[in-house]
């Protein structure tokens, strides 16, 4: 799956451009596009430490920034982006993902 350069260049359509504003101030393009190429590589699937590493921040600020890309990929309640605290895991449910935003796998 290409979704690391596709999701970001989506953004000229209406559906992440729209998405994208609920990100709010806190949203961050640049860790966006640092996160998505790793998480597809594994699956969807990484160790919180991991994507701490791939975002360039510390372990413990995971969660904000999953709760904050999560309001803009979790089109209408759907749970593209989840976290789960008990094995300190994120998911990204990658054919999901790619068809909420129009991206061709």
């Amino acid at each position: 799956m290409v979704l690391d350069r596709q999701l970001t260049r989506s953004e000229r359509q209406p559906r992440w451009a729209e998405q994208r504003r609920l990100g709010g101030r806190q949203f961050d393009e640049a860790r966006t596009t640092a996160a998505t190429p790793p998480l597809a590589a594994k699956g969807g699937v990484l160790p919180h430490v991991a994507l701490a590493s791939a975002i360039g921040t510390a372990e413990h600020r995971v969660g904000g920034f999953v709760a904050s890309l999560g309001r803009v990929l979790n089109v209408e309640g759907y749970a593209v982006l989840a976290q789960d605290e008990t094995t300190r895991t994120v998911r990204l449910d990658l054919p999901l993902v790619a068809r909420q935003f129009g991206i061709k796998t």
